[in-house]
């Protein structure tokens, strides 16, 4: 394959540019390959097997991931090799395709620079809403308690498509793996890279400009494919009362995690957003539990296990080592609300005793500069490492 640079398409129909992309060419085969700018993967856009009409980046060169050019006056199609019935179309969000090669929305042009107009697509840039912005208030709540909400800030329409992605998932044999507790479940494989799962926060121009308005404008690490965990919930089962508030005394205090502890890392990534698909607002229902102000504790915590304990952190269960924690409070989100959560504070999910799966995305973002902070040093040492935005607006004179 050889490469010929970035370039942009530009539809006949929107009048929008989608990209920009690496465009790759296989001579042997005449077709092209279009690769996501940005995308540290290397994703290739392809039409996705068993979803009809949609793509995404996660071809790998082969026939699904491979476009043929058919010219048409100054315009050209490209049409799909894995599936020559499908053309590729642009609409004034997305990419996706159709068996129509009469509509004018199928039609390209490949431009070398960028159009006046970009779609805030999977394939293109993201529209961030500049309007939106946390309140002085929000910005130390999340600096002294560990974690905000923002409510509402993903749109019902979008939580509507997720969950008929993640529901078709469930029927499929072998979607779902239980976590480590037997309680939580974790949906794998197609639903957690589908466009209107993994995309929703990208898609989303509130929730994503909150996100910078904590990480930094433009420091997030690859913004084009950030990767998505879809978390249920299930229905708790089988306890009666007493057995519950026997296990809530045994694990109480000790039963928390940090993300990547485990794994004995410390600083795997910088902001953790969790987006609610279903209703948290009663208790019981499954809800995130945190721990207020425990960053700030485990911030120490881990400094002093990295150099005391050869880095050994801690593990996910009860663990007398551990900080002792006894101020939980419940998450109680509505879907589409959101909240951000500090990578260090203290955190668990919560017993689920209502009928309903408890819907949840998470998604773990990094600040460009992650890598360096760790080698550094200064991710156990600076509260706000990897958070440049956050550490501007408390920079800012109160009025």
């Amino acid at each position: 394959m050889r490469e010929h640079g970035v370039v942009y398409l530009e539809c006949a129909a929107t009048e929008l540019g989608y990209g920009p992309f690496e465009l790759v060419s296989k001579p042997r085969c005449g077709t092209w390959c279009l690769r996501q700018c940005g995308n540290a993967d290397g994703g290739m856009l392809r039409v996705r097997p068993r979803f009809v009409g949609t793509v995404d980046f996660n071809g790998g060169g082969g026939p699904w991931s491979q476009w043929r050019r058919e010219e048409y006056g100054d315009f050209e199609r490209l049409v799909n090799v894995g599936d020559p019935s499908r053309v590729l179309v642009g609409s004034t969000n997305d990419l996706a395709t159709t068996a129509d090669r009469d509509t004018p929305a199928c039609l390209f042009r490949v431009a070398i620079s960028a159009p006046a107009r970009v779609a805030s697509s999977v394939a293109g840039g993201f529209n961030v809403d500049e309007s939106v912005d946390f309140t002085r208030a929000e910005y130390e709540h999340f600096d002294r308690e560990g974690y905000v909400i923002a409510r509402g800030v993903v749109d019902s329409e979008a939580v509507d498509r997720a969950l008929r992605v993640i529901n078709a998932e469930l029927c499929r044999p072998g979607s779902v793996v239980p976590n480590e507790d037997g309680m939580g479940m974790t949906i794998c494989d197609e639903a957690s890279r589908d466009v209107d799962v993994g995309g929703i926060l990208a898609k989303s121009p509130k929730a994503l400009a909150l996100v910078e308005r904590l990480v930094g404008r433009g420091a997030v690490a690859n913004r084009r494919h950030l990767k998505c965990q879809v978390a249920l919930r299930k229905p708790e089962l089988g306890l009666t009362e007493d057995q519950r508030m026997a296990r809530r005394a045994e694990l109480a205090g000790h039963q928390w995690h940090v993300d990547g502890m485990v794994k004995n890392r410390h600083t795997p990534f910088n902001l953790l957003v969790g987006v609610a698909l279903s209703d948290q607002t009663q208790p019981g229902a499954g809800q995130l539990v945190v721990y207020p102000g425990s960053h700030r504790v485990i911030l120490d915590a881990y400094r002093d296990r990295v150099e005391r304990h050869n880095g050994e952190l801690y593990v996910n269960g009860p663990d007398p080592n551990k900080p002792l924690f006894v101020n939980a409070v419940d998450v109680n989100l509505r879907p589409g609300d959101v909240v951000f959560v500090h990578q260090k504070t203290a955190h668990k999910v919560g017993e689920n005793t209502s009928p309903n799966i408890r819907y949840q995305l998470y998604f773990r973002l990094s600040h460009v500069d992650r890598e360096r902070s760790v080698e550094s040093g200064s991710a156990l040492t600076d509260i706000r490492s990897g958070l440049d935005g956050l550490r501007a607006a408390l920079q800012q004179p109160r009025f």
